[in-house]
């Protein structure tokens, strides 16, 4: 029985080596998988490492040019950016019929841009008819608008571009001056009238006056409209003053200031003094002629009262003592 109680003894000390031998074991392995993993991590690592420090100085660059770029963006904004917002004010530019003005960007880009009036491109792209060799550009981005009419007048949009893409734009309302002289009851074109016209005002001394409106033509017998131009049909003094072609909002287009010819104020004036002066010689000829016919008279009468006197003489000499 005692052989028997040792070999159970044995068996179970073997059995709990082995367990133990067999716990060490996958404790090992454990930690050697742990080892694994970590290297493979950190080779992993590596590798994402290497690309992101390969491209660091690409994605510098790429900073850098974008800083930049805000910091253009920026200033456009900061002085241009009511000009391209809808309904804020643009830029004015004033010029005189046949002159030129300037239309200025205040850019470093020389690249060519493009400018529009409505649905017509002034400058760039396929330029309307009406502006043909009358849009020029400088040596940066100003363009200059030469022999200046009075349907030039309007809104005007010009917009930078940096390799085919739209970089910031600049509104424009141009306004036209006219000066105008004319004879006393000669024909007179008195303008013509630009896309945006919605109404013409005429001002003078008294009073302000509404000549024209559109959909409703001519409001005066003063004015008669052939396709879009106003023509006074014979001058008189009460057609002078300033005109002025209003668009929707009330701005001002074109303003025509209309006076009477010199040659026409000078013959007036000469015939003025012509009439004068033969009034003079009239006057003096008249005059003349008075002083004549005074002395004549004195004479006459002098004459007679010595011949008169004569007669009584010789009436008393023969007279009887």
């Amino acid at each position: 029985m005692n052989w028997i109680v040792r070999l159970q003894q044995k068996l179970d000390f073997d059995g709990h080596a082995r367990s133990g031998f067999w716990r060490r074991g996958t404790e090992m392995a454990a930690i050697k998988g742990r080892q694994r993993r970590g290297s493979e991590d950190r080779r992993k690592a590596k590798k994402r490492k290497h690309p992101i420090s390969k491209n660091r100085s690409e994605k510098s660059l790429r900073t850098h040019l974008r800083t930049h770029l805000n910091i253009y963006l920026y200033w456009c904004l900061l002085f241009f950016l009511p000009s391209v917002l809808s309904g804020a004010d643009s830029l004015p530019v004033v010029g005189k019929m046949g002159g030129s003005i300037t239309l200025k960007c205040n850019s470093d880009n020389t690249q060519d841009p493009i400018l529009t009036f409505g649905t017509k491109t002034a400058y760039g792209g396929l330029q309307n008819e009406h502006f043909r060799d009358r849009v020029h550009k400088t040596d940066t981005c100003d363009l200059i608008l030469k022999d200046l009419k009075t349907t030039d007048a309007g809104k005007y949009l010009l917009t930078l571009y940096v390799e085919g893409e739209p970089l910031c734009s600049y509104s424009y309302e141009v306004r036209v001056d006219v000066n105008l002289t004319a004879r006393i009851g000669e024909e007179v074109m008195l303008v013509d009238l630009p896309g945006d016209a919605e109404s013409v005002e005429h001002l003078s001394n008294t009073s302000s006056t509404e000549v024209w409106r559109r959909g409703m033509g001519v409001r005066t017998d003063r004015l008669m409209d052939k396709d879009g131009h106003l023509i006074i049909r014979s001058y008189t003094l009460r057609d002078a003053g300033t005109y002025r072609v209003l668009n929707s909002t009330g701005g001002v287009l074109v303003t025509v200031t209309l006076t009477e010819s010199k040659y026409e104020q000078d013959s007036t004036r000469d015939d003025n003094t012509k009439g004068t002066e033969r009034h003079h010689v009239w006057v003096w000829m008249m005059a003349l002629v008075a002083v004549i016919a005074f002395t004549g008279f004195m004479i006459y009468r002098c004459l007679n009262r010595n011949k008169a006197q004569g007669v009584l003489m010789k009436e008393i000499v023969q007279l009887p003592i």
